[in-house]
C-alpha cells in the first residue's frame, strides 16, 4: 500500500537520487501556495477587520513566501540535477515541457471558452491578428517576461521557472560550471543572486 501511494503521488519516482525531505517542502510550498489563492477568493465573503479577516490576511501573508520556497527548491533540484552529469538538451527540455505544458494547455483553453461566454472578463484582442499574437504571446509563457498582460494572471510563475529551465543549462554549459570547485560555483551563485536583489 505504502509504495502504491508513493506511486500513485511521485514521492519517489523510483530514483535514488531523490531528496524526499525537499519533494515534501515542495509540496509544503504548493500548499503554502494555495492559501494565498484560497485567501483571495474567499475575501468577498469576509467583513473587514473581523477575526475571520485577520486570519485571512495572516494566511495571505505566509502564503507569499511558499512561492518564493517553491522557486528556490525547484532550482536547486534542476540546478543539481544539471551540474551532476550533462544532459541532451533537447531531451531534458522535452521533460521540462510534457511537466508544464499538459495541466497548462487545460487551462489556458478554459479560459479561451470562458473569454467568450464572460465577454466582460475576455482578454483576447477583438482583432483577430492581435488575438492570434496575443494567444502564441501566452502559449509561449511570454507575459511576465515581458511587458504583455497576461491571459492566466497566475502564469507568471510558469514565465519564469520556463525561462530558469531555457536558459540553466545553457549557463552551466557556457560558464564550464562543471569544471569549476564546488566553492566557486557557491560564490557564484551568491554573486549572481546579490546582484540579482
Amino acid at each position: 500500500m505504502n509504495n502504491r501511494l508513493k506511486e500513485i503521488f511521485e514521492i519517489s519516482r523510483h530514483k535514488k537520487e531523490n531528496i524526499l525531505s525537499m519533494e515534501g517542502l515542495r509540496g509544503f510550498a504548493v500548499f503554502l501556495v494555495f492559501l494565498v489563492h484560497y485567501s483571495s477568493l474567499t475575501e468577498i465573503y469576509l467583513l473587514p477587520e473581523t477575526a475571520t479577516w485577520n486570519i485571512k490576511n495572516i494566511l495571505s501573508e505566509i502564503g507569499n513566501s511558499g512561492v518564493d520556497l517553491f522557486f528556490v527548491l525547484s532550482g536547486f533540484l534542476i540546478y543539481g540535477m544539471l551540474i551532476q552529469k550533462e544532459q541532451n538538451y533537447y531531451s531534458y527540455l522535452s521533460r521540462r515541457v510534457k511537466r508544464i505544458y499538459p495541466t497548462f494547455l487545460v487551462v489556458f483553453f478554459i479560459y479561451v471558452i470562458l473569454g467568450y461566454i464572460f465577454p466582460d472578463e475576455n482578454k483576447i484582442p477583438q482583432n483577430v491578428g492581435q488575438a492570434f499574437i496575443y494567444l502564441i504571446e501566452n502559449l509561449l509563457l511570454l507575459p511576465g517576461i515581458f511587458n504583455i498582460e497576461p491571459m492566466i494572471t497566475v502564469a507568471w510563475s510558469l514565465s519564469y521557472e520556463f525561462l530558469f529551465y531555457l536558459v540553466t543549462p545553457w549557463v552551466i554549459y557556457g560558464l564550464r560550471l562543471r569544471s569549476w570547485k564546488l566553492q566557486h560555483r557557491i560564490l557564484f551563485i551568491i554573486l549572481l543572486a546579490v546582484a540579482a536583489f
